[in-house]
């Protein structure tokens, strides 16, 4: 169930709450065959606003209310109770300029375990697009960051560095079929 409302020309509000699960893999129910599915509500209510010129700035607050979670740490897995995410994302898109356009985005999350509390997780993203729709080229430069929360890692990790990708990509036409 989802809502948005514009409040005015150039800021929206939205909300959504969902319900949903995770079917246990496959690979997983060959030794856990009586693991359950993961159970989840979601909230969430964002603002979005392009009150700065060429700028779309968005942000939004979530809670994940999750049950019946997996726990992967012993054989075969088990439903070990529930866990909590809550979590506030900043965005920010530029509009395009000569092909070009860049994106930044960084999320905070708080989860609350069985066996860990207020544990916190960040993300962040740095994206740049070029589009030639001329030529049908298209290239991306992303870094992206991983705060991982520390039940997540087993030794001191390395908070220190982006992971970077590029792309590179030409659309093509063959008969009927269009690609990239």
């Amino acid at each position: 169930l989802g809502m948005t409302y514009l409040l005015s020309n150039d800021l929206l509000v939205r909300a959504t709450i969902a319900r949903g699960f995770t079917a246990p893999y496959l690979a997983s129910l060959s030794h856990s065959p009586e693991l359950e599915p993961e159970t989840t509500w979601t909230y969430q209510a964002g603002v979005e606003t392009m009150i700065i010129p060429f700028l779309r700035l968005k942000t939004t607050l979530f809670h994940h209310d999750i049950d019946d979670v997996w726990n992967d740490d012993t054989v075969p897995w088990e439903n070990r109770g529930s866990m909590r995410i809550n979590g506030l994302e900043f965005e920010t898109i530029t509009d395009e300029f000569h092909g070009l356009t860049f994106t930044a985005n960084l999320t905070l999350t708080i989860e609350d375990r069985v066996d860990a509390e207020n544990e916190e997780g960040y993300t962040a993203n740095l994206i740049c697009d070029y589009r030639n729709r001329d030529y049908g080229f298209r290239t991306q430069v992303a870094g992206h960051y991983f705060w991982m929360p520390d039940y997540m890692v087993e030794e001191e990790p390395s908070h220190d560095d982006f992971l970077w990708d590029a792309l590179i990509g030409k659309d093509f036409t063959v008969a009927a079929v269009n690609g990239e």
